[in-house]
């Protein structure tokens, strides 16, 4: 087999030798090669078992300890629980805000300041019954120049 090509794993003897022209270099070069693609292959599968983000904190203290004995929050309750988890929130103007829920399903109509609607999306989702958020939230336009 001579000027056929092979692969250079290892000196000495083994499944696969090395042309007698191979330099020492060429097995430290795909040694360099091997174990770059097995830190980058690593390092990938690591991003892959990333924990995802915990909610913010001052979110999770909104939430209501579980119902007793399991029962589900009625649509009754709901909307007095939300409007109180809006307003202990200072930063956050929800005056404007009606609330409507049916079995758990949120729907929030308004017009806010549109820097306050992902917060207030964020403050309901964090109320114990809410199992769904309808954001229909408007932002308010800046008032007219004359």
């Amino acid at each position: 087999m001579s000027g056929a090509t092979s692969l250079c794993l290892a000196d000495g003897p083994a499944a696969f030798s090395c042309p007698a022209e191979a330099s020492p270099g060429v097995h430290r070069g795909l040694g360099i090669v091997v174990a770059l693609w097995l830190v980058f292959a690593a390092w990938g599968l690591a991003a892959c078992n990333k924990a995802p983000e915990a909610p913010p904190t001052d979110v999770a203290v909104l939430k209501d300890p579980p119902p007793a004995g399991g029962k589900e929050v009625g649509d009754d309750i709901l909307p007095s629980r939300i409007k109180q988890a809006l307003s202990a929130d200072k930063s956050v103007d929800a005056t404007a805000v009606s609330v409507s829920v049916d079995n758990g399903h949120v729907t929030l109509n308004g017009t806010v300041a549109a820097d306050q609607i992902t917060r207030i999306d964020t403050i309901v989702r964090g109320v114990t019954g809410v199992k769904e958020v309808i954001n229909a939230l408007r932002p308010t336009m800046p008032a007219a120049s004359t």
